[in-house]
């Protein structure tokens, strides 16, 4: 769920870890090309020129819509992304103290005694342990890049589905549903769940995309995650209605290595939220539920969408931090892959729509006018 701290790795383990990175590399990168030529002379041996014309005009007739392309894009860059960022130096030595410990710290006995369980057994093999998760990642981000709509880039969305359910248990604690502050401004309810929720979505059948099947039930479920972290955000239980509560998460990121203007925003914001704790949270309350009320009933939401991106921007920076910095950032956090869903499910198919609709109206224009 983005950056939980940052730390030194002592210069033998960085050296040891890098070679053993450029290592498996070489070794990957010789199993894809011996698997690569398998696969051209297997192709030139069974082919002929029926399956070739076969094959050619069933490209020809399975386009991929555009709202597919950008979310299955936008999700094999977040994951590509998230595979270098297990590459930093601090990864291999700091992640079980920087990231899990943590995390583990604010949940319940029975996620904390699973988080300890997973630290445990990543400090056995720490290095290993680095590379797999990296290369998984790599792996999977790439098979979205390339795979189109054939069966490599289904393989990268199940794998999509099992990584992610593993890395949200493990590595995120459920999003920190259960930490008892759980808030959207930290990234709750954690970004590799919309991971998952992507993968899911680019699985279903084509006709849904061609359809129009998805635009409404998006904009519903968008608009019902909205109300629940306005729910979420406004339990005084959670403590956000404190200086404490809301203000101290902030001043504690700010204290991360990161670009010195970025720290002099973030305190100067932390300084306001605390002075001012109930007017801020009360603020943060209202626009989640003014997104999901206008979700659920509307469906015609242009000032909606400019004004949630900007919301999205400002929690990303003030309150997520961009999720990458720090040197221990696992993800760019939850506002990114929120963003490519609103985009890819709800604008593009909404705009879509109004081309088809606008098609139709030259259309009937032009049979009423020109055709006798």
């Amino acid at each position: 769920m983005g950056n939980m701290g940052a730390s030194s790795v002592p210069v033998s383990g960085l050296a040891k870890f890098y070679l053993m990175m450029t290592q498996q590399f070489f070794i990957l990168l010789s199993l894809l090309a011996i698997i690569f030529t398998g696969y051209i002379l297997w192709r030139m041996v069974i082919s002929s020129p029926s399956q070739n014309k076969m094959v050619a005009q069933k490209k020809v007739r399975t386009k991929e819509s555009h709202n597919h392309f950008v979310l299955r894009i936008g999700l094999g860059v977040l994951w590509l992304v998230d595979g270098l960022l297990q590459a930093q130096p601090a990864m291999s030595s700091d992640f079980v103290s920087g990231v899990i410990q943590p995390i583990a710290a604010v949940q319940p006995s029975f996620l904390a005694q699973w988080l300890q369980w997973a630290g445990q057994i990543w400090s056995s093999h720490p290095i290993f342990y680095d590379l797999l998760a990296m290369w998984i990642q790599l792996g999977i981000g790439c098979l979205l890049l390339i795979g189109g709509e054939g069966i490599w880039s289904k393989i990268g969305l199940v794998a999509s589905l099992g990584w992610g359910t593993v890395v949200w248990i493990f590595g995120e604690g459920f999003g920190g549903l259960f930490s008892g502050s759980a808030t959207w401004l930290s990234g709750s309810p954690g970004s590799v769940l919309f991971y998952m929720i992507a993968a899911f979505i680019l699985l279903l059948p084509r006709a849904w995309f061609e359809a129009n099947k998805l635009r409404l039930p998006m904009q519903r479920a968008i608009g019902i995650l909205w109300i629940v972290l306005a729910v979420l955000q406004a339990l005084p239980n959670q403590h956000f209605w404190t200086a404490k509560g809301l203000g101290a998460p902030i001043l504690a990121m700010a204290k991360m290595p990161q670009p010195h203007v970025f720290t002099l925003v973030l305190v100067v914001f932390a300084d306001q939220l605390i002075a001012h704790p109930i007017l801020w949270n009360g603020f943060f309350t209202i626009i989640m539920l003014f997104f999901g009320i206008f979700l659920l009933f509307r469906s015609s939401l242009h000032y909606t969408w400019w004004a949630m991106g900007v919301w999205l921007f400002a929690t990303w920076f003030l309150g997520q931090d961009f999720g990458v910095l720090g040197g221990l950032g696992t993800d760019p956090n939850s506002a990114p892959p929120l963003a490519l869903l609103i985009v890819s499910s709800v604008i593009l198919r909404h705009r879509e729509d109004q081309v088809t609709k606008s098609n139709e109206r030259q259309s009937m224009i032009h049979r009423r006018f020109f055709v006798h």
